[in-house]
């Protein structure tokens, strides 16, 4: 399921992404926010997978190096929630929406995601008892 775009959004989202990649070489990839967004991109362009180990990436470089104090983790972790939902990876996604809710337990989003994940296992679980 793949979002839709057209030919000049789509020819702006490959602009986007190449200078964010040519921000990563620059900065030598030890910037936590060029990885973040370059996921968000990958994201918005159906490119989950690439999302996944860009929000990883972004996450390990928080760890390596100074990180940007705007970028909130539960953020990265939500967003790593929902790349791992759209493939079908729900376990991967609750794994993902529990590290987020412990680091900011007020994020309603988290909460809401959270929820979703527990009742389509619930109803995944009583359709395989049938």
């Amino acid at each position: 399921e793949k979002p839709v775009t057209t030919p000049y959004t789509q020819s702006k989202l490959d602009s986007i992404e190449s200078i964010l990649e040519r921000c990563i070489v620059l900065a030598n990839d030890t910037v936590d926010r060029y990885r973040a967004k370059l996921a968000d991109v990958n994201f918005g362009n159906g490119d989950y997978e690439k999302a996944t180990i860009n929000y990883k990436r972004a996450l390990q470089l928080r760890e390596e190096h100074t990180p940007d104090p705007t970028m909130r983790i539960d953020l990265i972790l939500l967003h790593l929630a929902h790349a791992a939902l759209k493939m079908n990876k729900d376990d991967f996604a609750l794994g993902y929406v529990v590290q987020s809710y412990s680091v900011n337990p007020n994020n309603q989003e988290t909460k809401e995601l959270a929820y979703y994940l527990i009742m389509k296992q619930t109803e995944e679980n009583k359709a395989k008892k049938k």
